[in-house]
């Protein structure tokens, strides 16, 4: 991430930052580390139970899935966003 500014230090970047399971003294490094030079930085905690019963393979993952529910998990103000 910390490249991701590097490029595009704009200070109107906002970062969303999708986890499911993470416990709060990890959030809780990450965002001391990353609010250090990203503007704007938020954590969503996604749930897995909108993908209960999805077939999870090699190609699969509940990662993935998350992608799919990431325009209703963010706010309706974002137009556009990148996967990293």
């Amino acid at each position: 991430m910390q490249t991701l500014w590097e490029h595009n230090p704009d200070p109107n970047l906002h970062v969303y930052l999708v986890y499911d399971n993470v416990d709060s003294h990890t959030l809780s490094l990450a965002a001391g580390h990353l609010h250090s030079f990203l503007p704007g930085l938020s954590f969503l905690q996604a749930s897995p139970k909108p993908l209960t019963g999805f077939p999870v393979s090699g190609h699969g993952s509940v990662a993935a899935y998350f992608r799919l529910l990431l325009p209703a998990m963010l706010p309706m103000s974002v137009e556009r966003f990148y996967l990293c």
